[in-house]
């Protein structure tokens, strides 16, 4: 992807994005930029909180809210003020809104991501699911 971001791991603390940066916590992503989101879980998402994308210029194609773990969304409120601002969204539970940010941003779609790391992590880092293949073969391989 040369210079875009894309999130290649997901965990209980945050995020492994593509360049090797590791970011712990929620995040606000961009295609070629990261910002630290301090927002703890989806019932703290706020229209306060996702003031920002209401601002950007250019305006935003879409944005794709990670809600944390599967079944928790967002506040009414917070869809008013994102249909209010014309933002159009997808909210998702994280490691769906992750590549669905990824595949936007391949797009070179106009995308930004605010993504809570989920707490049952059912997506495994490229890094540690590759070293586990390793690990197997070389089991497999003793005499």
């Amino acid at each position: 992807m040369g210079d875009m971001i894309s999130v290649d791991g997901i965990s209980q603390y945050g995020f492994h994005l593509n360049s090797g940066v590791v970011v712990l916590g929620p995040m606000a992503v961009f295609p070629r930029t990261v910002l630290g989101w301090n927002v703890p879980s989806a019932s703290h998402i706020t229209p306060a909180s996702l003031a920002l994308f209401a601002i950007l210029e250019p305006r935003l194609d879409c944005l794709v809210i990670g809600t944390g773990d599967r079944g928790t969304t967002v506040s009414k409120e917070v869809i008013a003020f994102l249909r209010q601002k014309k933002i159009s969204f997808e909210i998702l539970p994280t490691e769906q809104a992750a590549a669905t940010f990824n595949f936007m941003n391949l797009e070179r779609r106009c995308v930004a991501g605010a993504l809570i790391p989920p707490v049952d992590v059912r997506l495994v880092d490229r890094d540690y699911e590759q070293h586990q293949k390793s690990q197997r073969q070389a089991l497999l391989e003793e005499p």
